[in-house]
């Protein structure tokens, strides 16, 4: 029985995720992390072109993120859990910290 429970967990999450791109996970404070992660590769991009376009003035904040989210792809390719967990950690705390700051 417990088994059908987590089943229908499962689809009712599922459904969420194809309708409103996030599901009730969120609300329990875990897979919020994975929604962070997911928008880094958009956020490199962002800050690729801010760069190349001179649209930001703080070439530092745009550098020192492109670098942490590389980090982050490394300990990936890598297979590197623990280096994974760290520079997740490092990488949203950043990006958090200055997300006022990526305005253009």
């Amino acid at each position: 029985m417990n088994n059908l429970k987590w089943i229908f967990q499962d689809l009712k999450f599922a459904w969420q995720r194809a309708v409103r791109g996030y599901d009730d996970t969120i609300k329990y404070g875990y897979g919020f992390e994975y929604y962070i992660v997911r928008a880094m590769p958009g956020l490199k991009e962002f800050c690729k072109r801010a760069l190349k376009e001179k649209s930001l003035n703080d070439k530092i904040l745009l550098k020192k993120t492109i670098k942490l989210i590389d980090k982050y792809d490394k300990a990936c390719n890598d297979g590197d859990i623990k280096g994974m967990e760290k520079t997740e950690r490092e990488m949203v705390k950043y990006v958090f910290e200055n997300v006022d700051k990526y305005w253009d």
